[in-house]
């Protein structure tokens, strides 16, 4: 029956009541309700908040006739009744058989940490033990979806929604590119964030006919809009608005300021963002509000890593330490403010293994590794948790792998496999935890191979490559896994050459530099697509080379000299191309001196010889000492040997260096040239 208070939402509700999605979607809330045992929660969104209150009378009249009692929970802000809002649903629990919840929109706009209570608290909806009914807006179940995923994952049934918008579900040209471009984002996330792009757009065109002040626009739908647009890669959009709405920001307001800087940091406009996250923290400094402080000093270290400032990041990520745990004092039993601590950790550590420090960056790892293994075991159905365990796991093995501990790093990748195998399992649409499941096996493969274990190595290079190759097929038009695809050819290749098997070697180097040329074809312009360019020449060039075919090794590794040339004349001081530029000239020395071309061969040997002793200088000699030697024997071989005896020399020791790597099982990989004296 309409009470007055319900006539304008009873109206509505009259003009759906009676079809079939109407219908549809009020039966399903109903078996949700009134299923026995049903101890989960789900959420329910009408375009029309007015429409709420007339299908929540009908859920309870109905579910009464059913024998069932349920009772709905207005949200109460627990500052005013001192009580949380889990309590609340306790409270009303015993009393009920099920529970619908409203009033959750205005605390997900306007109290930052609502999101991360929400997130928090879904093992205790459980553990209430009655189906709950959520409702929500569109704009919050997108922000939920976005901020709260294992909050919006765990729900026990689909999202019900009433009268469907098309004009809010409506494609959009730009949303539609990037999720056919987007390599990981589900279908669902990409659905969640087109419906909020589409919703705010919609909201700031009738702002703006509505000359609603500019000031109060800019705050509550563009800089919205603007993160939607950033959070799908869209950042000319996100800059644009930004640059439209320049005269309507606060410079006062420090949450604003470091959500622009945030905005501009992913467009690249580093300097812009750095100036706005400085004065952020500026104003920061004479305020009490930790959280934020500690947001603005990580984004300012994640710029300057970016751009290579390792002692100015290092700085901003002990600041970002000493932060994090004065907000733990304060609410110790916070799983928020423990996961950031663990983050925090983890982000001093990665600075530490960057700069070579592996025993500070062990500790490090080890104590973020500590809170992750807490979080989890508060929360053992966390998805999230889960995968952050796997990845600390995973750095800790990279960095016993550096320290050249194999066995040890071999324990902690397959932890990390174990949890990714789990999840994947459990999530078998997820193409992320797919993605995750890749890489566990490529880790997994490079230790083995390490180890000469090439039998192990060659079972998870092809997993991984499998994997990559259905990745790619259902994202076509993405660059990451069309090079994630090209790079596992590469590892299997390098696994068939050093098994002797040069025909399976050769068609898997073909693959991927096939990929590599339309790759680099599709963006001149990338210096590390070019660099990955000429190491495919090169392995081509290495494969060649083994089946005796000097002409075609020659060739290649030509093309691979011209591109290190090219990369090295942009970049004097980087010591890697340095290095592979040495490496380029012996090859040619080498192979210059087995085809009976001396003048080219010594050339090029002198070439190689001078370029690995600048490397030496760059890098030291501990490093680099044994390639120089290679470079000056060949050098030496060249001058003073009569030709005959180079070229038997030559061919010898290609021999010897062959069946020396096969008996080994080491990786075979081309980068110096096999000689007489190596």
């Amino acid at each position: 029956m309409c009470t007055p208070y319900l006539k304008t939402s009873c109206a509505t509700v009259a003009k759906f009541k009676g079809t079939d999605e109407y219908d549809s979607n009020i039966h399903a809330l109903l078996r949700f309700l009134g299923r026995a045992g049903e101890r989960g929660y789900t959420f329910s969104i009408a375009q029309h908040e007015g429409l709420i209150p007339a299908i929540n009378n009908e859920l309870v009249e109905m579910s009464r006739k059913r024998g069932k009692k349920v009772q709905i929970v207005a949200y109460e802000d627990p500052e005013d009744n001192d009580i949380t809002f889990v309590e609340q649903l306790r409270r009303a629990a015993p009393e009920s058989d099920a529970l619908i919840v409203t009033g959750l929109d205005s605390p997900l706009r306007e109290r930052p940490y609502f999101i991360d209570a929400l997130n928090f608290s879904r093992e205790a909806f459980h553990e209430i033990g009655k189906p709950i009914l959520f409702w929500l807006t569109q704009e919050s179940l997108a922000f939920i979806g976005n901020r709260a995923v294992d909050f919006y994952t765990q729900r026990s049934m689909m999202t019900v929604e009433f009268e469907h918008t098309p004009e809010i579900n409506a494609p959009a040209l730009e949303l539609e590119r990037r999720f056919r471009d987007e390599t990981y984002r589900s279908k669902e996330d990409y659905e969640a964030l087109k419906t909020r792009v589409n919703l705010l757009k919609k909201q700031l065109a009738e702002a703006l006919d509505a000359e609603i002040p500019r000031r109060r626009i800019a705050q509550d739908i563009v800089l919205p809009l603007a993160k939607t647009y950033s959070a799908l890669d869209l950042y000319e959009e996100a800059l644009g608005l930004l640059e439209q709405f320049q005269e309507d920001w606060d410079e006062g307001d420090a949450r604003e300021l470091y959500e622009r800087g945030v905005i501009l940091s992913s467009g690249k406009k580093q300097m812009q963002a750095i100036a706005y996250l400085e004065k952020a923290q500026e104003l920061l400094v004479a305020q009490e509000d930790l959280v934020l402080w500690a947001d603005v000093v990580v984004s300012l270290g994640d710029l300057l890593l970016d751009l290579g400032r390792l002692d100015s990041a290092l700085g901003y990520y002990s600041q970002n330490l000493g932060l994090r745990e004065k907000v733990l004092e304060k609410n110790p039993d916070g799983e928020g403010e423990k996961d950031n601590l663990g983050n925090a950790f983890n982000r001093l550590g990665g600075i530490y293994k960057t700069q070579g420090k592996l025993g500070k960056a062990l500790e490090l790892f080890e104590k973020g590794l500590q809170i992750r293994e807490e979080l989890y075991a508060a929360n053992p159905l966390s998805e999230s948790l889960k995968g952050n365990l796997a990845t600390s796991y995973n750095r800790l093995g990279g960095i016993y792998e550096t320290q050249g501990k194999l066995g040890k790093a071999l324990d902690f990748f397959e932890k990390g496999l174990q949890i990714r195998e789990e999840l994947y399992a459990a999530n078998p649409l997820s193409e992320s935890l797919k993605n995750y499941l890749g890489v566990s096996y490529n880790r997994l493969g490079n230790i083995y191979e390490t180890q000469g274990n090439l039998g192990r190595a060659l079972d998870f290079f092809e997993k991984n490559l499998q994997i990559q190759e259905e990745l790619y097929a259902a994202n076509p038009l993405s660059e990451d896994l069309k090079s994630n695809l090209a790079t596992s050819y590469n590892r299997l290749g390098g696994i068939y050459k050093t098994q002797g098997k040069l025909g399976k070697a050769l068609e898997l180097f073909e693959k991927d530099l096939q990929i590599r040329e339309e790759l680099y074809a599709a963006n001149p312009l990338s210096e590390v697509l070019k660099s990955n360019l000429a190491s495919s020449y090169s392995w081509l060039g290495g494969i060649y080379e083994t089946q005796g075919k000097l002409g075609k090794a020659l060739d290649f590794f030509e093309k691979g000299l011209q591109i290190r040339e090219e990369l090295y004349a942009a970049n004097p001081l980087s010591e890697v191309l340095k290095s592979n530029l040495a490496n380029s000239y012996d090859w040619l020395s080498y192979l210059n001196a087995r085809l009976g071309r001396w003048y080219k061969s010594i050339r090029s040997s002198w070439k190689g010889m001078a370029s690995q002793w600048q490397a030496c200088q760059y890098v030291g000699w501990k490093r680099h000492k044994f390639r120089l030697f290679n470079s000056l024997s060949l050098f030496l071989s060249c001058v003073f040997l009569p030709p005959p005896i180079l070229m038997i020399v030559l061919w010898l020791g290609d021999k010897i260096d062959l069946l020396y790597k096969r008996l080994r099982y080491s990786s075979d990989k081309p980068t110096l040239p096999p000689t007489s004296l190596s």
